[in-house]
This record gives structure tokens, sequence and C-alpha cells, in this order.
């Protein structure tokens, strides 16, 4: 018996002292920018308006980041990395902030997410699909109001508003199954610096000020809108003012501290769908609480020397992104002066780049515009469709003509 109460003793002394050690780390894991080292979170800052030819990437000792845009959002996967974080944890991390950066701009919180991720250990790829779900009780999708076109400005912002266009987004929802199947740090950890961003604020850069000027009769239209874009004053935050979102600040906190069900079957989820009822929306809490991510095997195509594994449909990102590396080279973009430093390529790249719309075309205009091409996701990935794709697109079939502006000249 005092063997055994010994042993049961030491046993219990032990995962006392394990509990405070992982107590312990877990209070001094903080990746907010509040605990950068001096003078980081300015610099980054001030580089948020900078615009780039490469993409930036932070730099440490377990590891890097690197984004498109928005360098900070790098920096603060980086300081996932630096905390004992593995490369989920830095990656979801980054997309958190960068959303925080942007106010939501081009994804929100409510978007979608898609990721590719590489298992060192094991050697496998992993594909998740976090994208946009349609309704459920939408089942007359050609009588929502509005659309959009590419014609002008007030084309491409839409011409009409209304809770029927709302999806159900897969992003947070992401976020919370990839940490959960290959995250490191707590959860609640990945959203520290994106918390510190919406309630210490940041200067409003230019491209955000534009974002703001090009929806601002969208962002009058609401008094919730209003109260987080608008100043007291009346006008839109500008260029170089400091733009703090509190509201948002304690949606994230909320999420940290409950996971992903607080969006998807709690209080947010609740006011989602009324808000959107008032708006003829039909989005449920059904629609809500029934979603979920999808994992897969990865796409793999062979480019060249390389192979690429990326995201299968019902994601046609991955498709698109090959048959894009199909026409750079069916096009001869591939072995010509890069784009930056020769117009004929810069040319190219934009005929090339066009394609990336296929994707929102509809079968008789694709049909009429390529008859005899077959627009499936496996001939998509081919050279030989690049071949007869880019011999159709020199002759003149194209998804957009680009008008030139006319210009008047006087003869003296």
């Amino acid at each position: 018996m005092s063997v055994l109460f010994a042993r049961t003793a030491a046993c219990a002394m032990a995962l006392w002292l394990f509990a405070g050690a992982a107590l312990a780390q877990e209070r001094a894991t903080h990746l907010a920018p509040s605990a950068w080292p001096d003078g980081g979170y300015e610099r980054f800052l001030k580089a948020q308006d900078v615009d780039r030819t490469k993409a930036g990437v932070a730099i440490g000792r377990r590891g890097a980041v690197t984004v498109a845009y928005n360098g900070i959002a790098a920096r603060a996967g980086l300081e996932a990395l630096r905390h004992g974080g593995n490369a989920i944890d830095a990656a979801m991390t980054t997309v958190l902030t960068q959303v925080a950066i942007t106010a939501g701009a081009p994804i929100s919180y409510f978007g979608m997410l898609s990721l590719v991720y590489y298992d060192a250990k094991s050697a496998n790829v992993y594909t998740m699909n976090a994208e946009w779900n349609t309704v459920r009780g939408e089942t007359d999708p050609m009588s929502i109001p509005g659309g959009i076109n590419m014609a002008s400005d007030e084309g491409l912002r839409g011409t009409a508003v209304s809770g029927r266009t709302a999806l159900v987004g897969g992003f947070m929802k992401g976020v919370g199954a990839a940490h959960a199947r290959f995250g490191k740090l707590p959860f609640g950890h990945l959203f520290e610096p994106a918390i510190y961003i919406a309630e210490q604020g940041m200067p409003v850069t230019a491209r955000l000020a534009e974002k703001i000027r090009f929806r601002s009769n969208d962002l009058k239209r609401l008094p919730e809108t209003r109260a987080v874009f608008m100043k007291d004053d009346g006008s839109f935050y500008a260029e170089g003012d400091i733009f703090r979102q509190p509201a948002l600040a304690q949606t994230l906190r909320a999420i940290s501290a409950q996971g992903t069900d607080y969006m998807y079957k709690g209080p947010w989820a609740a006011k989602l769908v009324a808000a959107l009822a008032a708006d003829e929306g039909k989005m449920t809490l059904d629609d809500l609480a029934g979603y979920d991510v999808i994992w897969d095997e990865p796409l793999i195509a062979a480019v060249g020397d390389y192979q690429i594994q990326t995201n299968p449909p019902p994601n046609l990102g991955g498709v698109g992104m090959i048959e894009a590396q199909n026409l750079a080279a069916a096009s001869g973009l591939s072995a010509s002066e890069h784009w930056s430093r020769s117009g004929p390529s810069l040319r190219t790249a934009v005929d090339v780049a066009q394609m990336a719309f296929v994707n929102y075309l509809p079968e008789p205009t694709l049909k009429q515009l390529y008859p005899g091409i077959d627009f499936g996701s496996g001939p998509r990935m081919t050279q030989q469709h690049a071949v007869e794709l880019w011999s159709r697109i020199k002759a003149g079939a194209k998804p957009f003509q680009w008008e030139l502006p006319c210009r008047s000249i006087r003869m003296t």
C-alpha cells in the first residue's frame, strides 16, 4: 500500500509539474506585436504601403513566411514559428492578420480559404477546400437581383445589394479545421496579432483608402458599417488616419476562446442570419451549422521539369494555375524577356491571365468563343489543350477585349 501510494503521489507530482510547465509556456507564448522586438511593428507598418515587384518574406531561425502583400502579416506568422509553432500555426496566424490589416476588403473572416499542406514527416500533401457553400433555401438563383460587369467601375461594384447574394463562407471554419488537424500552438494564440491590430489601430494605407472609396455607397448604407468605416464627422477614413476595429477585436476574442462554433452555431451566426433576413436573404442557422471543409488528395500535374501539387476541383484555382503555366510555355512567355521589362511579354502575360476568368463564363459563352475545345478539368491540364487554346487566343478569341482610351489630336 505504501509503495502504491508513493507511486501515485509521484505521478501526481509529475502531472502537477507538467501542468505547471505547460501553463508557464502558455503564458510565455504571446504573438501580439506588443511583444515583438523593439521597433519591429512600426517598421513593418511603414512598409505596408510600398508597392513591390517581389513577394515580401519574413525570415527567422525557425523558418520563413512569405506573402504577396501585407508584410506585417508575414511577420506575425514568423512570430508563431519563433514560439515553437509549425507551418500551419504560421500560415493561419498570417491569414488571420491579413484580414485585419485589409479590413476584409479582398477576403473577409466569412470569406473563403484554400490550403495545400506538405507534411515533412510523412512526405504527404494534403489539400483543404473551405470555400463558398450555397444556401439550401435559395432554389431560384437566377432571380437574385443585381450582377457585375467589367465595363465600368459601377459595374464592378455590382448593381444591387441584397441578402440573397450572401453565400456560406468557410474561411474561419477552415482556420479551425487546419489547426485541429495539424496545429501545435494553442488555438487562441493564432488570433493575437489580429486582435492587437484591430484594437490598437493602424494607419490607413493608400490601397485600403481606395478600397473604402470604391465601396463607399455600400459601406454607408447600414448603421453597422457606418460605425466601422466612418469617423464621427461623417467622413470616411482616409490615408494616414488611424483605423481601429473594436467590434472586430471583440468577435475575434470570442472565436479564439470558444472556437469556430461561435461563428457557425453561436451568437455570431444568429446575428448574421437575422441581418440577412432583414435584407431578404434566405440563409438559415442550419446552413451555417452544416458547413464543413473538404479534405482531399492533391491535384498533380507535370509542368516542364516541375511537378505541381495543388487543390483539386471543386476548387478551380489549381486547374487554372496549371493551365496558365502550360499557356506560358505554349505562348513562348516562359522563354521570353520578363514582362516587367518587355512590352510584348506584358501583352502575352495579360492574354494568358485573362483565362483565369474562364471559370466564371457560362458554358454557351465558352462554346461560342472556343468551339470544339473541351474545358473539363482533365483536358485543361494538358499541354495539348494549351497549344490549341493559345492558337485561338492569337487569332483574337479572348474573353475580354481591352479598349484603348481615345485621344483627340489637334492639327495646326
